[in-house]
């Protein structure tokens, strides 16, 4: 469980710079999926085994409080404008903003 609460603080942590690269047309996280997966496997093991119940919810808190401020700055001309992320192809802003409710229920029931 510890994992998967780190990997979706750490994916909410990147929420703001990925919205402002898509905003620039710029698209993040595009690494092969043969060096992607295995990579973010083993970071967020690493970050999880030095992390403890209170500083992932910390790290979380954190994340969202930096993810609605980024929301706060998108002016309405912007909420069209992307860029390939994740390897998954193109990404507008508002699919980015969608990512975390989406992520959350992807991992939910997984201990």
């Amino acid at each position: 469980m510890a994992e998967v609460l780190v990997h979706l603080a750490w994916a909410l942590e990147q929420l703001p710079a990925e919205v402002a690269a898509a905003r620039r047309g710029r698209g993040m996280f595009n690494l092969p999926r043969w060096i992607a997966d295995p990579g973010s496997y083993w970071l967020i093991r690493w970050q999880a085994r030095h992390s403890d119940p209170e500083s992932v919810r910390r790290r979380y808190d954190a994340a969202m409080d930096a993810a609605i401020a980024a929301l706060e700055t998108v002016p309405d001309g912007d909420w069209a404008l992307g860029a390939p992320f994740y390897g998954h192809g193109f990404h507008t802003v508002v699919d980015l903003f969608e990512v975390p409710a989406r992520h959350l229920a992807e991992h939910g029931g997984q201990p």
